[in-house]
């Protein structure tokens, strides 16, 4: 086969089309005449099948067309490493040296950092747009893109939309019009009042500027839990091995941000601290900082704003800012009659998903309608989310105020809960089921409130010392609100006082 029947099939970029060989041409005169050493070449290559521009993190990115698709990646990226070596080999027969290879990127990278100073642009995995028209990536092999805005929803073929396509990322289905909810409804061992939950926190899944609350699955073994986690992620960002252990860093867990646009994490049996913080920076927004490559003088920001399903048997949201972002979910038992092998139940639901797809699809385009005619009558810690929930709520076929008043209650019991499983909230709550106000300094507080805890935890890493009482206190003031106590702490004349009063 000819070196001109070999560059036909190399893809084109964005700005310049290779089926105009004059340009590869050139290149291969310049090679002949010894003008050009590999890395070069690579350079001019990477010059005619791309363009670049940079990422709001600052990362120098190859946008590139493959098989009429826009494709973008970092310039670093194995992806794009690739695509050079094919392309060399189609133009010359030839394969090349790492080394090479490893030269020609990094001065790519160079030249285009400070070329493109002011040419930035976000990039987006699955969900992007704005709250009056969504973009949802369907992965699929002719760039199917489903745009939603308040007049309904469409399939459109290569936006502008600059999304990401990370190696783990798997395709949606095309959906279907006319599909009704009803039919994920038949896979759920949960009651009617947590549905229009569910509902609300996979329509907010594809709200593309956030905030997400942590969708939390509980449930005895045998309840299905990795199961709706499975089902929940399928519909909104279906991925290679959709649930996964907890990372072990807060790293780790911004690097798994950055390659899906939902996150699921199967059979948690407790967090850390810092981990619940994480989660909690992950739901409305917050950012990792690391040494770019190991280097001392230059730092790189990995930020990500993301929805999350965590599962697990134990109540999991121990800290109460991760209660205060969550939608808890207790999922029923299963009886042997209603037990069937997953396998079936997946082959079930796949039939039906792309009638699924095409009811959220609906509802979705209905919160955006109704998104600016919602007045909440008081405003939850996840306010943006609960008017997004509400303004969809009616295409799902719940009534007006359905979900707000399921919120509320989950949020009382989330509330409840919370009390058994932290000492210090538990110890507030008895102490003033006997005295209806407390105002004194961290000393005395603290002194009173071990009255109220077991003496081997007086002294432990649970309870706080009074230099991190206040700290504490702000940490868990949402969950005493709803527990109906009121907490202050003034500074007066050189005293601090802290004052806890039931309402």
């Amino acid at each position: 086969m000819s070196n001109k029947n070999n560059m036909k099939k190399v893809q084109i970029g964005n700005v310049k089309n290779l089926s105009d060989l004059s340009s590869i041409e050139k290149i291969k005169k310049q090679v002949e005449q010894g003008e050009l050493n590999t890395s070069q070449t690579l350079i001019e290559i990477a010059k005619e099948i791309a363009s670049f521009f940079i990422e709001k993190s600052g990362i120098v990115f190859a946008s590139v067309l493959i098989n009429q698709v826009n494709h973008h990646f970092p310039v670093k990226d194995t992806k794009f490493e690739k695509l050079l070596r094919k392309t060399y080999y189609e133009i010359f027969g030839k394969t090349i040296t790492k080394s090479a290879l490893t030269e020609a990127v990094e001065t790519i990278e160079a030249y285009q950092e400070f070329t493109l100073k002011t040419d930035r642009h976000e990039t987006f995995v699955r969900v992007a747009g704005t709250r009056s028209s969504i973009y949802i990536d369907l992965n699929r092999s002719l760039g199917e893109v489903v745009i939603v805005d308040e007049s309904g929803w469409s399939v459109s073929y290569n936006p502008l939309i600059k999304f990401r396509r990370p190696t783990t990322l798997w395709s949606l289905p095309i959906p279907h019009r006319n599909g009704s909810i009803n039919d994920l409804a038949h896979f759920l061992n949960i009651s009617d009042e947590d549905k229009v939950l569910l509902y609300s926190f996979i329509i907010g899944c594809f709200s593309p500027t956030g905030p997400y609350p942590i969708l939390i699955l509980q449930g005895a073994q045998g309840t299905g839990k990795s199961f709706i986690s499975n089902l929940i992620k399928r519909i909104v960002d279906p991925s290679f091995a959709p649930i996964r252990s907890l990372p072990g860093s807060e790293q780790d867990l911004m690097i798994s941000a950055q390659n899906s646009h939902l996150l699921a994490f199967d059979n948690l049996s407790g967090l850390t601290n810092s981990m619940s913080d994480s989660l909690c920076k992950l739901s409305t927004g917050g950012g990792f900082t690391t040494r770019k490559f190991y280097e001392n003088t230059e730092e790189v920001i990995i930020s990500a704003l993301r929805p999350v399903i965590l599962n697990g048997i134990d109540f999991i949201a121990r800290r109460p800012d991760l209660a205060d972002r969550s939608l808890i979910i207790n999922l029923l038992p299963i009886s042997k009659r209603q037990r069937k092998s997953q396998e079936d139940l997946m082959t079930e639901f796949e039939t039906l998903l792309p009638g699924i797809l095409g009811a959220v699809l609906d509802a979705l385009s209905i919160a955006i309608r109704e998104f600016n005619n919602v007045t909440l009558d008081s405003s939850p810690r996840m306010a943006d989310f609960a008017k997004w929930a509400t303004a969809g709520e009616t295409g799902f076929g719940f009534k007006s105020g359905t979900f707000m008043k399921g919120y509320d209650l989950n949020q009382r019991r989330v509330a409840e809960e919370a009390v058994e499983h932290d000492l210090l909230i538990s110890a507030i709550v008895d102490c003033l089921s006997t005295t209806k106000k407390i105002s004194c300094s961290a000393t005395e507080l603290l002194a009173i409130l071990k009255k109220f805890v077991p003496n081997d935890v007086q002294s432990s890493k649970w309870f706080p010392v009074p230099n991190q009482l206040k700290d504490a206190m702000t940490r868990i003031q949402p969950i005493l609100s709803a527990n109906g106590i009121k907490y202050q702490y003034v500074r007066s004349n050189g005293a601090r006082i802290h004052t806890i009063e039931l309402q």
